[in-house]
């Protein structure tokens, strides 16, 4: 709930207020990545011919999590800029749908797993 009056001035955000907002952030962006990793499991699975076995790249899983903590991190950082509020649920579940998003469009842009094969 928004502060309508103080008596006392706002608390400046200290080095320890960023950390925790980076880490909870972090954790936001993961948690949409982790979401986003089973979807497309069960997708790759669901549409796998039915004589080859499935493969699990298990490093471009684990960069794209590490790309979700980055911009769900950063991304929290941007939007909650006073360190006396509690951070909303509707932040939160927007943290995740970056995460979610974000490193598809990043992944995207800058073509991060690009096939180099030729078939």
């Amino acid at each position: 709930m928004p502060r309508l009056w103080s008596i006392t001035k706002p608390k400046k955000m200290i080095a320890l207020d960023l950390l925790h907002l980076l880490g909870l952030g972090g954790l936001c962006g993961i948690f949409g990545q982790l979401i986003r990793g089973v979807l497309g499991l069960k997708k790759a699975k669901h549409h796998a011919p039915k004589n080859t076995p499935f493969v699990f790249d298990f490093s471009r899983f684990a960069l794209s999590c590490l790309l979700g903590f980055f911009i769900g991190a950063i991304v929290l950082v941007l939007m909650h800029q006073d360190a006396d509020e509690p951070i909303p649920r509707s932040i939160i579940v927007t943290i995740m749908a970056i995460g979610y998003s974000g490193v598809d469009a990043l992944e995207g842009l800058l073509g991060v797993f690009k096939d180099n094969r030729r078939d």
